[in-house]
């Protein structure tokens, strides 16, 4: 029994431990149960911390690339440029679109001369008067009756001072340093960088300076007489009668000055021109009374623009229907040239050239030989221009703004949201604000000779620019006619193209065979002609074309279809999936394989010429504007001033060097 008994308790003993053992393993099986459940609880939390963060994170980058976009736009570029970086930084699945809108404000493909988009200035309210220093270096803007100094490089404000209210209220530059402007109850000259009022005179609100920066004159509202000031030291040198006239004054001048008078002085400050309310206008000759000229006697004229050049004034004036442009020898009391139109007349000088627009011609005229020269013929209506260098900045209305160069040729076209009231033209800069928003756009004069590779006559017609595959001849194309250049722009052929009315397509080739332009016309007639010098190689008949311009492009992955309507596709060539669908605005014509990027380009319903760079998501990260061609991996842009210039593509860390350098 002791031995039954001893075995029982052995054997419950072991149970007990069993017991034990399996209530230990299920205790730690319960304890890493628990921590496996607190650690995925502790990893599904963090990873929605992450998503949270990646999903505000990709927010601030949109709101990012969304303001790069609208400063851009805006002509902002230094904060579209600071707005892509911060969007890059970022690094989201909106890193293309910031690239694309920090190529476009770095302007590296941008390879045209002219006037491009510098920066802006933010105003309290719509702008009242605006002038530019000679040398481009400073702008004064009238706002809200303060006058605003501003750096055009910078664009940091160097001077706040409160004006005369009323929006008559000018000011003028009297060298790069210094202003005088219609102060509050006077005339006040100012030192800007000193921050010192120099000399005071009597209350003014329209002022002008002659040519020689020596002498100021200056009226107020419609007061019978102007002051004439020595410039330097404020000196009352002259008081001039205007005979009982004055000049008109609108019932509320504080609104907006109509600019619609005349007052200004020569060059040498010895002559002063004077419109006046009853439509008369008058040259007072400042040492001779004598010698004052009537230059149009009371009128039904209400309103008068002009200027001196030289000896020579300039003017015109209008009424409803009746509009006048004309030229005074002043020194020989002469009318040297006279012309009437039923649409206004615009008119600026300089000390050697008059410039003047009627309708959609501006032209500049030299007035000792009467000798005419067009310089721009926008679509529609010049509402404004002026002059900086060899460019001429046109302004049309609202919509937008051009540039033209030597030849009367188009270098840009800028859309705008606003009338282009203000223009002024100083050094480098260019700067135009409207009556109806409180922004200033200050644009800087670019070049990019250095990267000409070639130059042709200007005024040869065509729709495409290629080289050549060893890279010894240029050929300039259009249906009708092509021609051939040599490296240093000797002509090597000039070639018409027979049965142009029947071209339908051209093709220039170039492969281990040469160069060469493949005219196809519409009953599949293919004419072959060598890019060396224009020889007809081959002359074979193929198949009629298809009239529905399905074309098919290809890429080292992709396959494009592009239909005659609807937006050109992309597949890939392995699967045959949808990657993605491109822009439907204009015409693809190529699809060019440069590296690890895909090249698409384009022609608009106006035959203009771009490029849009894909990276291998299929995403636009530039915009290519003037691309004519490919060669070696180099991009080749057919500039409106006759040159082909040439770069390479930029990769994402040279933009943000670039960036990173402004």
């Amino acid at each position: 029994m002791l031995q039954e008994a001893s075995a029982e308790e052995a054997r419950l003993a072991q149970e007990a431990e069993r017991v034990a053992k399996e209530n230990e393993e299920t205790a730690r099986q319960a304890e890493e149960e628990a921590k496996r459940a607190e650690e995925e609880a502790r990893r599904a939390e963090e990873e929605e911390r992450l998503q949270k963060l990646a999903e505000q994170t990709a927010k601030e980058a949109l709101e990012s690339v969304r303001s790069a976009e609208a400063a851009y736009d805006s002509g902002n570029i230094p904060s579209a440029i600071d707005l892509a970086i911060q969007a890059l930084d970022k690094d989201t699945i909106y890193n293309s679109q910031a690239q694309y809108v920090l190529t476009d404000a770095l302007g590296v493909y941008d390879l045209s001369d002219g006037f491009s988009a510098y920066r802006t200035l933010q105003l309290p309210a719509a702008p009242l008067e605006m002038a530019v220093s000679p040398d481009g270096t400073k702008v004064a803007v009238i706002s809200d009756f303060k006058l605003f100094v501003y750096e055009t490089e910078s664009g940091r404000k160097v001077a706040e001072l409160p004006t005369e209210e009323s929006a008559l209220a000018d000011v003028v530059f009297l060298g790069e340093n210094m202003i005088a402007y219609a102060a509050p109850g006077a005339i006040r000259a100012f030192h800007i960088s000193s921050e010192k009022e120099l000399w005071t005179g009597e209350h003014a609100t329209a002022i002008t300076c002659s040519g020689n920066g020596a002498y100021i004159a200056a009226v107020y509202k419609d007061e019978q007489h102007a002051n004439v000031y020595d410039a330097l030291t404020g000196e009352l040198l002259k008081q001039v009668d205007f005979l009982g006239r004055s000049q008109p004054l609108l019932d509320n001048d504080r609104f907006a000055d109509p600019h619609n008078t005349i007052f200004a002085l020569n060059d040498s400050g010895t002559k002063l021109a004077v419109s006046f309310a009853d439509g008369s206008l008058d040259v007072f000759d400042l040492n001779n009374s004598d010698d004052d000229l009537v230059l149009q006697g009371e009128s039904q004229y209400r309103s008068f623009r002009g200027s001196f050049c030289g000896d020579y004034f300039a003017y015109t004036a209008s009424s409803t229907g009746d509009n006048l442009f004309s030229v005074i020898d002043t020194a020989q009391a002469k009318r040297i040239a006279e012309a009437s139109s039923d649409s206004s007349f615009l008119v600026q000088t300089d000390g050697k050239v008059i410039y003047l627009a009627n309708r959609n011609t501006l032209v500049k005229m030299d007035p000792d030989t009467g000798k005419q020269s067009e310089l721009a013929y926008p679509t529609t209506d010049i509402k404004g221009f002026a002059s900086c260098g060899e460019y001429m900045f046109v302004s049309t209305g609202g919509e937008f703004f051009e540039v033209y160069g030597p030849g009367a040729k188009l270098y840009s076209r800028t859309e705008i949201d606003h009338t282009c009231d203000f223009v002024g033209t100083g050094g480098q800069y260019l700067v135009e604000a409207g009556r109806d928003t409180p922004i200033v756009h200050i644009l800087q004069l670019t070049s990019h000779a250095d990267q000409d590779i070639f130059s042709y006559d200007v005024h040869y017609n065509h729709d495409e620019a290629r080289l050549s595959g060893d890279g010894s001849t240029v050929m300039l194309f259009r249906y009708d006619c092509f021609r051939i250049y040599a490296m240093d722009g000797e002509i090597i052929a000039d070639v018409s193209i027979p049965d142009a009315g029947k071209v339908y397509d051209q093709q220039y080739r170039r492969d281990e065979d040469g160069s060469r332009l493949e005219v196809i016309y519409s009953d599949g007639l293919v004419r072959t002609y060598s890019a060396t010098d224009g020889t007809l190689l081959s002359e074979e008949q193929g198949d009629a074309p298809s009239e529905n311009l399905y074309e098919e492009f290809f890429s080292d992955q992709w396959k494009v279809t592009s239909p005659l309507h609807g937006a050109p596709s992309v597949y890939s060539k392995e699967t045959g999936e949808l990657i993605c669908e491109l822009a439907a605005d204009d015409y693809l014509t190529y699809v060019t394989q440069v590296g690890e990027y895909v090249i698409t380009e384009y022609t608009t319903a106006l035959g203009e010429r771009y490029g849009i760079i894909l990276n291998a998501d299929c995403e636009a990260i530039a915009k290519l504007p003037n691309l004519c061609d490919i060669v070696d991996g180099k991009l080749v842009f057919d500039l409106p001033n006759g040159s082909l210039r040439a770069c390479s593509i930029y990769t994402l860390n040279e933009l943000q060097e670039l960036a990173n350098s402004q």
